[in-house]
């Protein structure tokens, strides 16, 4: 009987976490997806020059 309740108060904290990390993964992605359109729309953002002397 204890394997059983150990099992169940385990899975939805494995579900939890997993959410988290997916929903950590998107936001993370939707980031970097806008930076990268950012330096696509704006190629005068000075990122490309070379460091003045």
């Amino acid at each position: 009987e204890k394997k059983g309740v150990v099992k169940r108060l385990r899975t939805p904290g494995t579900r939890e976490i997993g959410q988290n990390l997916s929903v950590h993964l998107n936001a993370t992605k939707r980031l970097v997806m806008e930076k990268i359109q950012v330096e696509l729309t704006n190629p005068d953002t000075g990122i490309n020059e070379p460091p003045e002397p």
